[in-house]
């Protein structure tokens, strides 16, 4: 059975691609990371979810990516596919979503392409360009003795799964604003991002889950990353209780698009401008580890088989 990671291992293999956040090409002196990320009813889609919700996720999930390697955001492709039954009102929600989240990352949508179709689901797929400046941020530069922090907090997507799929096996309530919260994100004003990234070492965002963000960081740098406590949203520990919020957050939290990333002792100052909070160290060795919990298994989304272990 065709799998996601297998899938991907493969795509980069034959035709020589290194595996990160966003693809790096140069051309002269110009230097621009691209990225095209999707959105498919049938796959992403959550009962709670407005199409102007829609909208603000496809932008963002696609931003995120050229945002932590270094990049500011200049301009976006729409490829969309709607079906026929799809009115003009869920139409323009989805667009004014897709504009609003535009405008606030600076992102000119100059075109695309369209199909209507007689069957097939929803589907939105954005592709991003930004202007790298500075150094490019890739998942190989952490270094034993680096600090890792992470912006935002974790599990507010974890949380509103569980409610959205399976309401009564949750002791909470989600409001509205955490629905918001949810389509935006955690990414860090861009901003304060670009004004510290220089001395970041390794950086990536957290769209396959807090858990196997933190294995790709590990193996891409070749270290040992040694956590001592994540900052969970409250949200979540309302719905499960602490200990079962800690496992939502590691391995159920995909697509909240937390930046991920390592800076050398001494510049912890930075982390307010960011939002962020520093969670661990980065040590000699290999692996994830969480003080008080122990190792933390390679473990998240897989498209093709849902949450697994990755190979």
């Amino acid at each position: 059975m065709l799998r996601e990671d297998s899938l991907l291992e493969r795509i980069t293999r034959f035709f020589g691609i290194e595996l990160d956040d966003a693809s790096l090409i140069r051309l002269g002196d110009l230097e621009l990371l691209l990225k095209v990320d999707s959105f498919d009813w049938n796959l992403h889609m959550l009962p709670l979810l407005t199409l102007r919700r829609v909208g603000i996720k496809s932008v963002v999930a696609p931003v995120s990516d050229v945002l932590v390697k270094g990049g500011s955001p200049v301009a976006a492709l729409l490829s969309l596919r709607v079906p026929r039954s799809f009115d003009e009102g869920r139409l323009h929600q989805l667009l004014a979503g897709v504009r609003e989240a535009a405008e606030k990352y600076g992102l000119r949508v100059v075109g695309g392409d369209t199909d209507v179709a007689e069957e097939s689901p929803l589907r939105l797929d954005v592709f991003v360009v930004a202007r790298l400046t500075g150094r490019y941020l890739s998942r190989r530069g952490a270094r034993p003795g680096d600090i890792i922090a992470i912006t935002g907090r974790v599990g507010l997507a974890a949380a509103v799964q569980a409610f959205s799929l399976n309401p009564g096996e949750v002791g909470c309530q989600l409001a509205d604003r955490h629905l918001e919260e949810y389509a935006w994100g955690n990414l860090p004003d861009p901003r304060a991002w670009l004004a510290v990234k220089e001395v970041v070492g390794a950086s990536l965002d957290n769209s396959d889950g807090l858990a196997l963000s933190l294995h790709y960081l590990s193996e891409s740098s070749s270290v040992r990353l040694e956590l001592e406590e994540i900052p969970l949203h409250p949200l979540l520990l309302e719905c499960f209780g602490e200990e079962r919020a800690l496992e939502r957050a590691l391995y159920y939290s995909g697509e909240e698009y937390n930046f991920i990333f390592t800076l050398p002792e001494g510049h912890e100052e930075l982390l307010r401008s960011i939002n962020a909070t520093p969670i661990g160290r980065v040590k000699q060795g290999g692996g994830v580890y969480l003080r008080g919990y122990g190792e933390v298994r390679k473990f998240g989304w897989v498209g093709g088989v849902g949450y697994a272990e990755r190979i």
